[in-house]
């Protein structure tokens, strides 16, 4: 799963986001001083303007840092303990599922998207304020102002979208017919929705792999996501139980699919769990796809088994 067995020891790792959590605690205070500024009528003008830009600037970066940093830090003490619990089996670390359940989230995916739009907002103000003002501006900074105001009212329109789907649905409840997930096997996902989706949509669920391939040995990378089963489901088609859309998806991985593993820093594979329903809502879950030493290892959900 995502961050299960780090090459460094996990205490290098919770460090490292302990100092990002306090790199964006000081951004904030940053935002508070140019808030004080404001308050206080330092400000005039333009300059108002411009400070309110930092203030949102400074405000969006240092909470987006500080948020990721203690959810990092959490997340590996998280998998830490796991490890304690679940020793040698690491389809169990993370405890995202519940025996065969995981009940999927969507309040980390609408804070990032609450903290990225004003972080925009206050760099695209910036950028256009010193192009309007400035006597000669570089057509670079010009072309670099039209570009993310563009790209600031198409990341607002789509995380207006995305926060109001969340707001009006909730997160989803995916359930497997086994845990893990080994290459060759055939496996049921049952995935649990709001049933206030419109009739006419259609569900994805896919079983995506992602490989993180090291090529030389100054760290450069590549990343490839590869969807190694997919499933379309008509919601007017499936079955309501208890309030909520019962999505079911017959699938199965390749016997040559590599579990998950990053173990060897050269070359990771990641699995994940995606489900999409139209075109703002989707969320993902890491998925436990791993190759057993023993077939007892691997347990069956009776209640989906065929």
């Amino acid at each position: 799963m995502t961050n299960f067995s780090p090459r460094a020891p996990s205490l290098v790792y919770q460090l490292g986001y302990i100092l990002l959590s306090l790199l964006g605690l000081v951004f904030v205070w940053l935002g508070v001083l140019e808030t004080g500024d404001l308050l206080s009528g330092k400000k005039h003008g333009i300059d108002i303007f411009d400070s309110l830009c930092w203030t949102m600037f400074f405000l969006s970066l240092g909470s987006g840092f500080a948020f990721q940093g203690v959810y990092r830090v959490v997340r590996i003490a998280r998998i830490e303990a796991g490890k304690k619990l679940f020793y040698n089996q690491p389809w169990y670390y993370s405890r995202d599922f519940s025996v065969f359940t995981a009940v999927i989230n969507p309040a980390r995916h609408a804070v990032y998207a609450l903290l990225t739009m004003p972080g925009m907002f206050g760099f695209t103000g910036l950028l256009c304020s010193n192009w309007y003002y400035a006597a000669s501006t570089p057509w670079v900074q010009k072309l670099v102002a039209v570009v993310m105001l563009l790209s600031t009212s198409i990341v607002l329109l789509f995380n207006s979208l995305k926060l109001y789907c969340f707001a009006r649905h909730g997160g989803a409840e995916i359930e497997l017919s086994q845990i893990p997930l080994t290459p060759g096997s055939n496996f049921i996902v049952v995935a649990r929705v709001s049933s206030e989706f419109s009739h006419e949509l259609d569900a994805v669920i896919e079983l995506k792999c992602t490989r993180i391939h090291r090529i030389n040995v100054l760290t450069k990378r590549w990343t490839k996501t590869t969807s190694v089963a997919r499933a379309e489901l008509t919601l007017a088609q499936s079955k309501i139980v208890d309030g909520k859309y019962n999505l079911i998806a017959e699938m199965q991985l390749p016997v040559d699919a590599h579990s998950e593993d990053d173990t060897n820093a050269n070359d990771i594979y990641r699995w994940s769990l995606c489900l999409t329903i139209g075109p703002e809502y989707e969320l993902d879950i890491p998925a436990p796809v791993y190759q057993v030493k023993k077939p007892s290892e691997v347990k069956y959900n009776q209640h989906l088994r065929k």
